[in-house]
């Protein structure tokens, strides 16, 4: 959860989309932690029914809080 909780943070500080590498430096966590928690973001903003969203742009992943 705790990673979660990060990745959700950097991507809304960013201001911009964040690669999962971007993402990892920003939180201090691995890519590969950094890219599940992405991915775990995604579909928990798919399912919530509120006014923001997580997306992943293009078909390198880049993630942009919307």
């Amino acid at each position: 959860m705790k990673e979660l909780i990060a990745v959700e943070a950097a991507l809304f500080s960013a201001g911009r989309p964040l690669d999962p590498t971007e993402t990892a430096e920003a939180t201090g966590l691995s890519r590969n932690k950094a890219l599940g928690a992405l991915d775990a973001l995604v579909e928990l903003y798919k399912s919530r029914e509120g006014a923001l969203e997580i997306i992943k742009l293009g078909t390198i992943p880049f993630y942009y809080n919307n």
